[in-house]
């Protein structure tokens, strides 16, 4: 398969597809990424489209028209110039792409405890506790010169042209 080319686009530049779908409440939902990668130039440029794919009702197969008009779609966003045989076979290497990925949802995860935190030790920050300057900020706001209205006076940084 040729490079794919741009229009209006450079070609050191990345196209990112995306599309956020929310599943509906109550119905499983998966979310496949996959990540198409090609070779753009002699320099092994990449070029990088995402496509996210909202699927109902959870594991179900996406249909070949489905996908057709999926890719179509995110080609046409992506403002890629493929002909149909190229589109074709982008068509086939996402479907393979999506079957590698629907492997993942046939590993039994049920005995495995989720992660929710990468972080182990939590939260390490320190809690806040209120401390009243008022006398130390009033003899403070008094002292410095630079002070008008309680607000202290900061030198221009951005200079009128």
């Amino acid at each position: 398969m040729s490079p794919m080319t741009y229009t209006g686009i450079p070609q050191h530049s990345f196209a990112t597809v995306e599309k956020r779908l929310l599943p509906e409440p109550g119905i499983p939902a998966s979310i496949i990424a996959i990540y198409l990668l090609r070779s753009y130039s002699s320099h092994d440029m990449l070029n990088i489209i995402s496509l996210k794919t909202y699927i109902s009702f959870g594991r179900q197969i996406i249909l070949s028209e489905d996908l057709k008009s999926i890719v179509r779609r995110s080609v046409e966003l992506s403002m890629i110039k493929i002909d149909e045989r190229e589109f074709e076979e982008f068509v086939e290497e996402v479907s393979r792409l999506m079957n590698l990925v629907k492997k993942l949802d046939e590993i039994d995860l049920g005995e495995i405890e989720p992660l929710f935190y990468v972080w182990e030790r939590g939260d390490i920050l320190r809690e806040d506790e209120p401390k009243d300057h008022g006398d130390e900020m009033i003899k403070w706001l008094e002292k410095n010169s630079r002070v008008e209205n309680r607000y202290v006076k900061a030198p221009r940084t951005v200079e009128e042209r």
